[in-house]
Formats: C-alpha cells, structure tokens, sequence
C-alpha cells in the first residue's frame, strides 16, 4: 500500500465502486426489458414497484457514480494494480498481452456498436423487439414491423447516431 493511503479509504472506495457498479447492472437490466416510455407511463409500468423514469434516474445516478468512484479505486490501489501488470507481463514497461487483447477486443465492440454490425446489433435489435412487445395496440405482425427508437436508422442502411 502506497505510504499516507488510508486502509479504510481504500475498504470504502472497494466497496462503493462494486455497489454502483452492481446497482448500474440491475437498473440497465431493468431498463433493457422496459417499455416505451410513452407504454410505460400509460400502462403504469412497474418493475419492484419502481416506475421507469425512476430507474431511470437511479441508473444515470450509479453510472455517475461509478464514473467517479473507478479513477479513485483504481489510484488508491496503483500499487497492487501495477504488481499484479508486473507480475504477470514480467516486465513493468512492456504491455502486457491480456491488456492489448482487452483493449483490442473493446475497439472491435466499439466499432460494431457504430456500426450496426452484427452479433453486436442483435443486442440492440433484441432490445427493440422486446419494447415493441409492451404494444398492445399493435397486432404481433406490426410490431414486428414498427421499428423502434433507432432500428428506423438501421433499416434505411444509414448508421445511427441518436
């Protein structure tokens, strides 16, 4: 442990950055399944008895969250985090090769996600169905027709950017 760094600031740091993390995980599972806003707030949708623009709000607030508390962890933890790099790339000024491939492999879903390009955009795609299904109003034959959200985009063969 770096000399001055509190042992209970970095028990605190663990600990709040794997709560936000966890409750981002919920909210964006929740809000993955959920309706249309427009559905949700004209059928009263709930998910354990939280409305969506509340999971909304709680999402939002944990990813903020975990945007400040990750840098904190991550410095607070500096020594650990680059014995263990050293330790396993056997050198402090080579890279190791489990973090090229991390960082190979983000850049790939990164550019899938742009665009549009599948497995990557059946995530997205899964998502609109399942939002399209809360239709009622819609027969099961045009809901899988009406595109949702950004599937409109995709359908004209223009990457999205909304």
């Amino acid at each position: 442990m770096a000399e001055g760094r509190n042992p209970s600031t970095r028990a605190f740091l663990s600990v709040a950055s794997a709560l936000a993390f966890l409750f981002l995980a919920l909210s964006g599972a929740v809000l993955y399944v959920a309706p249309q806003c427009f559905v949700a707030d004209a059928t009263g949708w709930r998910c354990l008895c939280i409305a969506k623009d509340t999971w909304e709000s709680i999402h939002l607030t944990f990813a903020l969250a975990f945007l400040v508390l990750t840098p904190l962890h991550l410095w607070y933890n500096w020594s650990a985090f680059t014995g263990y790099l050293k330790k396993k790339a056997g050198a402090a000024r080579e890279m190791p090769v489990p973090a090229l491939i991390a960082a190979a492999l983000a850049a790939v879903l990164l550019l899938m996600s742009l665009g549009g390009i599948p497995p990557v955009s059946w995530i997205h795609d899964a998502h609109e169905a399942i939002k399209r299904s809360w239709r009622r109003d819609l027969s099961p034959e045009d809901r899988a027709r009406v595109p949702g959200g950004r599937g409109k985009y995709r359908q004209e063969g223009r990457v999205h950017s909304e």
